[in-house]
């Protein structure tokens, strides 16, 4: 279910080094290795709140879900807005060289807004919604390398990373889509 995601996970390294060359990469690079760290911490709350999730009442955990996303959105939030205006202390202690990627970082950091919709898709993991999870797992990654192949000729490592974010909005919102589905 999630192999064309990983494909596409990993083509815009190799899109950056084809249409913008190795320097580019390695800015891009040190841009996103920060945010992939913090998300790496955040993917253990699927998996925990999991089991939960299965253990509620039907009722129970469709209602309370969207309440428990909104203040782990808030939480993320504080930690996005908190990482924007460190990233260029960080950059400057850590990657001095690198500094030229400080601007694309915190961009890229407005990509942990969305993960709270992961918890979503747990929920219709949970609940057996195997063909809305395979629309999400198939038509995302194809929405997120077209506009790939169109953002990054045109505008460049900036292009990349904001079609980055729409592309994980789209997926947050049919995330949203299948969940509400699901509790009619």
């Amino acid at each position: 279910m999630n192999i064309l995601g990983i494909i596409v996970g990993q083509i815009d390294k190799i899109l950056v080094w084809h249409l913008l060359g190795p320097t580019m990469l390695a800015i891009y690079s040190f841009a996103t290795i920060p945010i992939v760290q913090i998300q790496s911490f955040f993917k253990i709350l699927p998996i925990l709140a999991f089991p939960k999730i299965a253990k509620e009442n039907n009722k129970d955990s469709l209602k309370s879900l969207p309440k428990k996303l909104i203040k782990l959105s808030l939480i993320i939030s504080i930690i996005v807005v908190l990482y924007i205006l460190l990233a260029p202390i960080f950059f400057k202690i850590f990657f001095p060289e690198y500094i030229d990627s400080v601007i694309y970082s915190q961009i890229f950091s407005l990509t942990l807004i969305f993960f709270p919709a992961r918890l979503l898709g747990s929920t219709l993991k949970i609940k057996k919604q195997k063909k809305s999870l395979y629309k999400i797992k198939m038509i995302s990654p194809i929405i997120r390398f077209i506009i790939y192949i169109i953002a990054l000729p045109l505008y460049g490592l900036i292009g990349l990373v904001i079609s980055m974010i729409l592309s994980l909005s789209i997926e947050t919102l049919m995330n949203y889509y299948y969940f509400n589905k699901l509790k009619k």
